[in-house]
């Protein structure tokens, strides 16, 4: 993943553009691990050393609100970071504490309506063993 595309990324939404930003978004694109704010602070300060906690936690607010993000709340402990916003479910595993991207189950991922209702977000969480911790399992 270069700049330009999460420059692209960031002008699609109508995002101002700063080197921050482009940082940030650049991480969210290239590291599909749902992750937090802090995960996102700790993985860019050395690169960035005039980089705050503050300053990604005002990025990511902005995002959000330009819906270039979403934030998953699967996990009672944190508030995740979804960079994918197509349609599309989640697993937290109980075991290694990963979240990972399902296909979305029993709803059309472009539903609008749903029994009348108009739908804006779908969010389907599911908490149970990873197939990486399975296989472990199963090694032993």
């Amino acid at each position: 993943m270069d700049e330009k595309e999460a420059i692209e990324r960031l002008r699609s939404f109508g995002i101002s553009i700063t080197q921050p930003r482009i940082a940030i978004m650049r991480y969210l694109m290239t590291n599909h691990i749902h992750p937090t704010v802090e995960n996102v602070y700790n993985a860019l300060k050395d690169d960035l050393p005039k980089l705050s906690l503050n300053t990604v936690y005002n990025t990511i607010k902005i995002f959000s609100d330009f819906g270039a993000i979403t934030f998953l709340t699967i996990n009672d402990k944190n508030i995740n970071i979804e960079a994918n916003t197509t349609p599309h479910g989640h697993l937290l595993c109980l075991r290694c504490g990963k979240t990972i991207d399902l296909p979305l189950f029993g709803i059309k991922p472009n539903t609008k309506t749903l029994c009348g209702h108009q739908i804006n977000e779908i969010h389907q969480y599911y908490k149970g063993v990873c197939s990486d911790c399975l296989a472990k399992e199963k090694d032993k």
